[in-house]
This record gives structure tokens, sequence and C-alpha cells, in this order.
């Protein structure tokens, strides 16, 4: 087994499935505590919010993602032993117009430098559409340059792509979300990435699945490797039925944040470690379940 493998293995339970914490919000954390006044969250806030979080329910997840502006390498210390993370390379935010999106690096940040801080993976993302070929070229020699670097530092590559239409109307289009989602999956997939973290290729109603099966089965047939479910800040519930559909169809795992802590926001922050060491270590102890129980382990 190689490095670049064996960090991957970090980040997994012993049976080859993803239960990753995502905490490595920034800019949107901020409006999420204060939405009235985001500038008045100090940096400090939002380190203690995260520390929260980790020392509650990290415990209970199989790797954490994290990031180097407020977590890395403050809270690295305050993961449960044996405990990898991912570190996120991506500046808020996006250059070019909304519909030929372009992702920038976090400046002073690269592999090189998440290998050394200990990292055991870098996750990048990006906004992607298969419908601007210009804006797509661009994001494709990105990713390709990631990929080559974590080739030469040894760390896996989670790729995080955020398919999106070219015009607004166009994403409320029956299926249209499914097209986009799947192509763009098609598409860097085959870039070199080691695990990409996709959106539910359906829409998100609990109450009306119809087609979510099929939607996830193309999404898998598609992707040329692993692949574990994002939660993109659905309520718990709708995550975790998106979750066994996508696990069905041959997902690795998922990768949650909002979905299990987002309730932690509207509490008092004396109440937030009692929460999170209850309700959200509970939610990513049910949904890492899931996984192992109808996942597909990463080595397939």
């Amino acid at each position: 087994m190689d490095v670049r493998h064996k960090n991957l293995s970090r980040l997994a339970t012993d049976d080859g499935l993803l239960a990753i914490l995502a905490i490595d919000h920034r800019d949107s954390l901020r409006v999420m505590l204060a939405p009235d006044d985001p500038a008045s969250i100090a940096a400090a806030d939002l380190t203690e919010f995260k520390r929260v979080v980790i020392e509650g329910a990290a415990n209970e997840a199989s790797g954490v993602m994290l990031e180097p502006e407020f977590s890395i390498p403050r809270l690295v210390p305050a993961l449960p032993s044996g405990t990898g993370f991912i570190a996120a390379l991506e500046a808020q935010g996006y250059e070019g117009d909304p519909s030929a999106r372009v992702t920038q690096l976090y400046e002073g940040w690269s592999v090189a430098q998440a290998a050394e801080a200990g990292a055991a993976a870098v996750k990048l993302l990006i906004f992607y559409t298969p419908d601007a070929p210009g804006a797509a070229a661009r994001q494709d020699a990105l990713v390709r340059r990631i990929v080559a670097a974590c080739r030469e530092s040894g760390l896996p590559l989670f790729l995080e792509p955020l398919a999106y239409p070219t015009a607004p109307t166009c994403g409320e289009r029956p299926g249209e979300r499914r097209r986009l989602v799947v192509e763009t999956a098609r598409r860097l997939s085959r870039l070199g990435p080691d695990v990409l973290k996709l959106q539910f290729p359906a829409a998100a109603r609990v109450d009306d699945p119809a087609g979510w099966d099929d939607a996830c089965s193309e999404l898998d047939e598609a992707t040329a490797g692993p692949w574990a479910l994002l939660s993109l800040g659905v309520p718990y519930d709708v995550f975790r039925a998106q979750l066994e559909c996508a696990c069905r169809a041959g997902a690795s795992g998922f990768m949650v944040g909002r979905a299990a802590w987002g309730e932690l926001i509207d509490v008092p922050p004396d109440q937030r470690p009692g929460m999170a060491a209850g309700m959200v270590a509970e939610r990513i102890r049910e949904l890492r379940a899931v996984a192992c129980d109808l996942g597909r382990p990463l080595e397939r």
C-alpha cells in the first residue's frame, strides 16, 4: 500500500467507510452565528465553536475536515487520538461572474504545508458547470495541478465539486440538478482525485423520494472512483434518507457539516458542549451505522 492510500485509510472506519465530520466553515459560519452582523463574530469565536463540536462529537467520526484560518494548527490537539484530519485548500468565494466561477486557493497555504501540519488528506472545493467550457477548463487545470501536488506529497485529494447552472432558472427545470451533478462527477472523477465529495443528485424533499434510486445509480455509474455524500445544509432527517439511498447505490460514506451540528447555532454557548456530546455525537453514530451497513468500502 502506498503512502497516499495509507493516509486515506487513516480517515476511514475499520470497514473502509468514510464518516467525516466537516467543520471547515468560515464566513458561512459567521453568517449563521450572527446573520445581522457577521463581522461581529471574532476569529476566536469561530475557533471556540469548532472546538466545542470537535470535543463533543469527533470521537464518533472516522475523520474531521478542518481549514487553516481558524482550525489548523489550533484545534489539531483537540482531535481524538488516531483521528486524522482533512485540510481545506480553497479560499472563500470565487473569481469571475456567477455563470463562470473560478476557485482560488487560500493564500500562503499548499498541499505540502498541509502535509507538514499533519493532515491525512486535503480537500478542494470547486464550483463547476459543464455548460461554461472556458470556466470548466480553468477548473480542470486547477484540479490537475492539485492532483500532481498530492501525488508528490503523498496525500489523497478529496475533491468537492459544487455543480451549478449557468442561469438561475436553469436549475429549476426537472432533472437539471441530476444532469449537472452527474456530468460534473463524470468529468472530474477522471482527473485523478482519490475521493469525490458529491451533492445529492435529486431534489431534497424527504417526502418525495421518487427517482432517488435511479439518480444515485446513474451518479455511481458515472463516477470513476469512490465518492461520499455531502450534506449541503439540508435537515438531518433529509440527509439520513439521502445517505441511505446514496450508499445503496455505491457511495463510500459521508462528509457531514450543518446537518449534524446546525442546531448548536440557536442555543446559548453554555449549552453547546452538552448538545454536541449528545445530539451531534448521536447523529454521527447513526450516519456511520448507515454507511457501514449499506456503503461500498473505499477499495473497490
